[in-house]
């Protein structure tokens, strides 16, 4: 949205499209804000869900829409919320899209396994730790021997290394 906005800004944009009113924001104030922002310009916002009009009638009818849509997201999250906490209670974890280092998720992405490779990489780390090393003489170690870190990347990052020893 910065980007569209700086687009907006600079100018020869007569129109902001998108499928749905609430992808431009599902705050209906923020919405409001945008769409004020954007009239200064001489840019309207549309949507294929729009009334498509600015009578009273229309303007209504958008605004129930927002707040349908402030609605809709404040259940998604009060659902998303209550099912976490229950797979908390039955010890289950809440899968994201990257396991933490040194783990993978098993089959059905409700535990983790670990995995040995970086298992040896966090153990030598929290030894390199114990003996005194700081983090960047563990960070040099790991670059030195082409260790890979967790993102991939060639160098270890220290906030991560941190975090461990």
């Amino acid at each position: 949205m910065d980007r569209v906005r700086d687009l907006v800004a600079g100018g020869g944009v007569y129109v902001v499209l998108a499928q749905d009113r609430d992808r431009f924001a599902r705050e209906p104030a923020y919405h409001y804000l945008l769409r004020r922002e954007f009239e200064e310009h001489g840019t309207k916002i549309r949507a294929l869900n729009d009334r498509g009009d600015d009578s009273p009638e229309g303007e209504l009818t958008d605004g129930v829409l927002d707040q349908l849509a402030k609605y809709e997201r404040a259940k998604f999250t009060e659902r998303s919320r209550r099912g976490k906490l229950q797979k908390a209670r039955q010890g289950k974890i809440i899968a994201t899209m990257k396991p933490p280092y040194g783990f993978r998720y098993n089959e059905a992405r409700e535990a983790l396994v670990i995995h040995e490779p970086e298992r040896r990489v966090v153990e030598r780390i929290f030894r390199l730790a114990a003996e005194g090393h700081g983090t960047k003489a563990i960070q040099t170690r790991l670059y030195r021997e082409a260790v890979p870190s967790p993102t991939g990347k060639e160098l270890w990052h220290s906030p991560v290394l941190k975090g461990w020893s």
